[in-house]
């Protein structure tokens, strides 16, 4: 009987191996794809402040207009919008010495869902941070490409100069 439920009790800690060892190379998977994102974000942040710069330069600030005040204004939202986004942003980490404290005597199996928890809180995170950031961005494109409608507007004398 003892042997019976030995048995099954290696069975058990094998499969809760298996599933932990798994849910840990998913975590560590997107928290790749979350780096390799916020790599794009940071990218396009830097497109969109040397875009906005450039639309501010280009426009005819000798113009008195206030269709292109507001424009340039825009632009220059745009431009801020994506400084912003640029800002390094420390993220949290797993404390190693504590976590090395906190798992020491643990088994292995505990262990590793422990580390596994610990990474997948600091993904939880990192994807709520880069949604803000993607939301930024795509308010700092939405203000640039305002900027060039309403130049646009002017230039083609649609809106008075």
């Amino acid at each position: 009987m003892a042997l019976v439920s030995s048995a099954r009790e290696g069975r058990e800690v094998s499969r809760r191996r298996t599933l932990v060892e798994a849910l840990d190379r998913e975590v560590d998977l997107r928290r790749t794809f979350v780096a390799a994102r916020s790599e794009a974000l940071t990218t396009k942040a830097s497109i969109l402040v040397a875009s906005a710069s450039l639309v501010t330069a280009l426009q005819d600030a000798d113009l008195p207009s206030t269709w292109i005040g507001a424009a340039i204004a825009a632009s220059a939202l745009a431009a801020v919008l994506g400084i912003v986004v640029l800002i390094p942003r420390t993220g949290e980490e797993i404390s190693i010495a504590d976590t090395e404290e906190n798992l020491w005597n643990e088994r292995d199996v505990e262990a590793t869902r422990g580390l596994m928890i610990a990474k997948r809180v600091i993904l939880e995170k990192d994807q709520r941070a880069l949604w803000w950031r993607a939301a930024v961005i795509a308010a700092g494109f939405a203000a640039l490409a305002l900027s060039l409608v309403i130049a646009a507007l002017v230039f083609l004398q649609v809106l008075p100069k």
